[in-house]
């Protein structure tokens, strides 16, 4: 993914990243990925989130449905749904790396309610998109907090 936001995720998760790959931003919710290597399978209970991948490929597995995706390629998790996942291309030179954002539910909640009916299959608690590139923009502007972080409460 050619893209701004691919070169700020990189430095700034170059910077904090704990040594499980988790750089916490001080943006609430917003959290970045770096791992150098392919993962050991990972099990969790994931909360609702949106997970846009910037490089690398990542699995996966929630109940019977395997989701395979990388670069320019966003998971989006609308329930509390066990998981299995596994990062799968990921090295030194080209670090898998990803923005989480964490989803509030009670906003999507009112967004289910405000948006009416949707048809089953666009209700599915587990999905792989294409990350549009207005969503790629929106996440970059909101990389900009991270040299602002007073400006978080006002947005």
């Amino acid at each position: 993914m050619a893209h701004p936001l691919l070169d700020v995720v990189r430095r700034y998760a170059e910077a904090h990243a704990d040594r499980n790959g988790i750089a916490v931003t001080p943006v609430p919710g917003l959290t970045f990925i770096r791992q150098v290597a392919p993962t050991e399978l990972q099990y969790a209970i994931d909360r609702p989130l949106v997970a846009m991948v910037l490089q690398g490929a990542k699995r996966v597995m929630a109940g019977s449905d395997t989701f395979d995706f990388g670069a320019g390629e966003s998971l989006l998790i609308t329930a509390d749904v066990p998981t299995v996942s596994q990062i799968t291309r990921a090295n030194i030179g080209a670090p898998y790396l990803a923005v989480v954002v964490h989803l509030d539910p009670s906003v999507i909640e009112s967004l289910i309610v405000e948006m009416g009916p949707v048809p089953p299959a666009a209700g599915a608690a587990v999905r792989v998109d294409p990350t549009e590139a207005e969503i790629a923009d929106a996440a970059f502007r909101l990389m900009r907090l991270l040299d602002r972080p007073g400006a978080v409460s006002v947005l």
